[in-house]
């Protein structure tokens, strides 16, 4: 989809380290309508040196719009499976003002 792009160009470039991609993820559909069906995605890895993952999670719920994610192993995971293409360019936008 749109967010393969995306993901390679715009951020990865973000301030070093910032953002990693990691493919071949699954993610669990729904809430109980269909248990234990599951989806390939894309996960958007975000780290940070200077805040844990629980402030940085923060920081992304302040923005506009606001960007939720997810914490695993103490890093910030955003799965752009729930991510629109049209909206690629905003979050690309908002991780870029992050680190401005």
């Amino acid at each position: 989809g749109g967010n393969t792009n995306i993901v390679s160009n715009d951020y990865g470039t973000i301030g070093g380290g910032f953002g990693n991609t990691a493919s071949g993820i699954v993610s669990t559909v729904g809430g109980g309508s269909a248990p234990g069906s599951e989806l390939a995605t894309r996960l958007l890895v975000l780290t940070s040196s200077t805040i844990s993952a629980e402030g940085f999670a923060a920081a992304l719920r302040r923005l506009a719009p606001p960007v939720i994610g997810r914490i695993e192993q103490g890093r910030v995971v955003l799965d752009l499976r729930t991510v629109l293409p049209e909206q690629d360019e905003a979050l690309a936008s908002a991780l870029g003002g992050l680190t401005g």
